[in-house]
């Protein structure tokens, strides 16, 4: 188990154990050693190899680090994993804390020259002591993480491949393994009135006197647009009513000659066609549709260029008066650019149509539904997270063999995320349950940690999911070893009988903190000046400080010493009437978002 943080209240604590940390926090630390900040200070002092050497001993521990987290449960390895993981931890931490200071006093020392301001420390005496300290701390991680690699090789960890850079996108990737076809093969709830709609548009005798009728299904992913294509296209009033019913998967490539050889293959049958040329192609598509009245169906279109749909459409019009074409996609462009007619736009599923669909594939019976009323309540709690979209139903409720394996199944969804990911969602534990926060203030947390930048194009998550996967993250404050384990924290202060909430000694023990979030229950309770001069003392880790609503009246200028902070919360303090010249110190407070003060 891997232990980065911890939830205090008057009941005990919390520690959150999360997968990705580490392999992302390898990354992070591969990425500071390129700087040039870096590279200067070690090359004092002979540390110049010792880099090198880290660096590349890092990018060997990264490639099984991720494997060890997602094993470290594992009967039979999981004390050893947890162990390796443990020290793995230690390090990791203590060379980007190093790397950051780093990077932090060369901000400062440009900020001075910019100011053209003369600062002992940043002397010529003073860069060489800095140097000298900063090699020896170099050397010292290097020797750590040699003997952490030496041991990876009686682990058994297999190196993990990241694949997201590469120039293919994810969603080609996706694309090239689906193919979609006519059968329908699964539970279908909801879409009666939908196929009703679609099934009247191909018989309506006023398209009977055009060649061709373009009907569009629009709706974002999961909807079950193929499905209610599937529906239309095997009705049996449908197979009768043309003389021809075709399916294409249409691949998602800009080449629409390779659309048009998909539509050969499918009304001939033969897949000779990288043996002809294409007007033998066409030919062989005008003989198979000539005077026949058919039903085509193009299923998952993207491309939204009108211009290359016109070859195909007009190839399509020699059939016989009255086809039809039924296409699918995502994007209301691809409707306007290839519809004859106005686009069906698919809705979501009404909650009793959600619930059916899940209570169909998750329960075994309906007495099982019924007999246990806890069961079906977090059941329609899980629905209701999937949003009432079919898809994403389908893939909880099918993974379900029963009812009893909701939370494996939450567990799958959070295993498959993105290491960057895990660690956001991991994040979310830090707040009690119904605990309630604004996204901008989660995202700036997540910032201060490095989770990404402030160019990144942050979503909004899945919360409630997130929530849900976190009661699995956590275990007792008891089990845990050493407070020095501890990097996240929030505490739920309650009301002192008498003077201000002061810090137990328990947790100003926690030295490597990185995260304290002092968690506003209902009313704002007063800390104790002393209590938080010794917490910022203490917590010189600290990226993000959370002090909303605890009637500070003075903040101490020894807040100046978190070199590394990059989030401070002061909101709700009205008696706070100044702030300390120590304040314009924290070079690493990302904007001035990052400071709120009402």
């Amino acid at each position: 188990m891997l232990i980065t943080g911890c939830c205090w209240d008057c009941s005990g604590a919390f520690v959150l154990k999360s997968e990705g940390v580490l392999f992302n926090l390898a990354g992070t630390v591969l990425e500071a050693v390129g700087k040039a900040a870096i590279k200067e200070a070690a090359s004092w002092w002979g540390a110049r190899d010792d880099l090198k050497k880290l660096e590349n001993t890092i990018k060997l521990i990264q490639a099984r680090v991720h494997d060890a987290e997602r094993n470290q449960e594992e009967p039979g390895r999981d004390c050893a994993i947890k162990e390796w993981l443990r020290r793995l931890r230690t390090v990791l931490y203590q060379v980007d804390d190093l790397f950051d200071l780093v990077l932090t006093v060369d901000r400062e020392k440009q900020q001075m020259k910019m100011n053209k301001q003369v600062c002992i420390p940043f002397s010529r005496s003073g860069t060489l002591c800095f140097n000298w300290k900063i090699s020896r701390e170099i050397k010292s991680i290097r020797q750590q993480l040699d003997e952490i690699n030496s041991d990876i090789a009686g682990l058994n960890l297999n190196a993990y491949h990241d694949h997201r850079g590469e120039p293919q996108s994810l969603r080609a990737r996706f694309m090239r393994n689906r193919e979609s076809g006519s059968h329908v093969k699964e539970y279908v709830t909801g879409r009666e009135n939908d196929k009703k709609i679609i099934t009247e548009m191909l018989f309506d005798p006023k398209f009977d006197g055009k060649r061709i009728t373009v009907i569009p299904i629009v709706g974002f992913g999961g909807l079950g647009k193929t499905t209610l294509a599937q529906l239309v296209f095997n009705d049996e009033g449908v197979q009768n009513h043309f003389d021809l019913t075709k399916w294409v998967c249409v691949p998602e490539v800009g080449d629409q000659n390779t659309v048009i050889r998909r539509v050969y293959q499918c009304f001939t049958g033969k897949e000779d066609f990288d043996r002809l040329l294409f007007s033998a192609i066409e030919s062989c598509i005008l003989e198979s549709i000539k005077d026949k009245k058919y039903l085509l169906v193009l299923d998952d279109i993207w491309d939204e260029s009108k211009l290359s749909w016109l070859d195909l459409l007009s190839l399509l019009k020699c059939g016989a008066t009255g086809s039809r074409v039924i296409v699918t996609t995502r994007s209301a462009d691809v409707a306007k650019a290839v519809g004859t007619t106005e686009a069906h736009n698919l809705g979501l599923l009404t909650e009793e149509e959600s619930w059916n669909l899940f209570k169909k594939l998750a329960f075994r019976s309906e007495q099982e539904e019924s007999s246990n009323s806890y069961l079906t309540q977090l059941g329609k709690e899980i629905v209701d997270s999937c949003g009432n979209i079919p898809l994403a139903i389908k893939v909880v409720g099918s993974l379900l063999p029963d009812i009893n394996d909701i939370m494996k199944v939450l567990k799958l969804s959070y295993d498959y995320l993105p290491p960057a990911l895990k660690q956001c969602f991991a994040y979310c534990s830090l707040f009690p349950k119904d605990y309630e926060y604004s996204k901008n203030h989660l995202v700036k947390l997540w910032m201060a940690q490095g989770y990404f930048d402030q160019s990144s194009t942050v979503h909004d998550l899945a919360q409630d999911i997130a929530s849900e996967e976190m009661k699995q993250l956590v275990e007792p404050l008891d089990q845990i070893s050493s407070t020095d384990e501890l990097i996240h924290v929030s505490a739920k202060l309650e009301k002192p009988e008498d003077g201000g909430w002061e810090a137990p000694v328990s947790l100003l023990a926690a030295r490597k903190i990185r995260s304290l979030i002092l968690l506003r229950l209902n009313v704002n309770i007063a800390i104790k000046s002393s209590s938080l001069e010794m917490m910022i003392l203490k917590f010189q880790s600290l990226r993000a400080l959370d002090l909303e609503g605890k009637k500070i009246s003075v903040l101490p200028n020894s807040i100046g010493k978190l070199r590394h902070l990059r989030y401070l919360n002061l909101a709700r303090n009205d008696l706070i009437k100044c702030l300390p010249d120590n304040i314009t110190r924290l070079q690493n407070l990302q904007n001035t978002e990052s400071f709120e003060m009402l």
